[in-house]
């Protein structure tokens, strides 16, 4: 189901009109309907709704952030590239739907799009890979639809920005803080709480580093036109 579905259910349920949700969220009028006819919605009206309808931003975008933010699918393989990136100095770096894309065998039918990286700013660029964030639990300073590149890195070190898998929590992005031998994995927004593993608890639960987050890029399109800053 659609974040535009949950909406409109919403309506239904509990016998309001669009406009009327509007206005009591916070909405500009007509955003709605804007919404309905296809355009993107901004992050912090996303928000707005979601705290209207009292459910976290994520049960509301699901799946859909990527979509919502404008990716698109392009070739899924190095060889189907475009010849302008193919034959250049640059490379061409999958991006994930969401983190669980990457928590085991990363699945090529959850890639969305592609990026083209600079190598020489981006060393082992064959080990980086993009990952659609959908959760907030690193807001202000990532947010939903973000992609964060990871570059593989199964020994990160404390203050590193993680992307990590534990069996109990799933797949997160997490700034990681040694402390001994615990692992605290710190989320900036004063919603979430910090994870505290022991190492007596490490020692039975697995906690797995997919990568260190080496950037952040913010309106992924496509691979032609998509190049961080790094």
């Amino acid at each position: 189901m659609s974040f535009l579905d949950k909406i409109d259910d919403f309506c239904h349920q509990h016998n309001k009109s669009r406009r009327q949700v509007e206005r009591e969220a916070g909405l500009s009028s007509g955003m709605l309907s804007r919404w309905f006819r296809g355009t993107k919605p901004r992050f912090d009206s996303l928000q707005l709704i979601a705290d209207y309808m009292q459910m976290p931003i994520e049960d509301l975008v699901g799946p859909d952030v990527a979509d919502i933010y404008g990716s698109r699918p392009v070739p899924d393989n190095w060889s189907d590239a475009p010849d302008v990136v193919r034959d250049s100095a640059l490379r061409y770096i999958p991006v994930y739907r969401s983190p669980d894309s990457v928590a085991q065998d990363p699945d090529p039918a959850d890639i969305v799009t592609h990026l083209a990286v600079l190598p020489d700013n981006t060393p082992d660029a064959d080990k980086c890979c993009g990952v659609t964030i959908t959760d907030s639990g690193m807001s202000p300073y990532i947010e939903p639809g973000d992609v964060v590149i990871i570059r593989a890195d199964d020994e990160p070190a404390s203050e590193d920005i993680v992307v990590v898998y534990t069996p109990e929590l799933g797949t997160m992005c997490r700034k990681l803080v040694r402390k001994g031998n615990d692992i605290i994995l710190q989320p900036f927004s004063m919603h979430r709480n910090a994870t505290v593993f022991r190492q007596e608890e490490l020692d039975l639960l697995p906690v797995i580093f997919k990568g260190k987050v080496i950037a952040i890029v913010r309106n992924v399109k496509s691979s032609s036109d998509s190049v961080p800053e790094l």
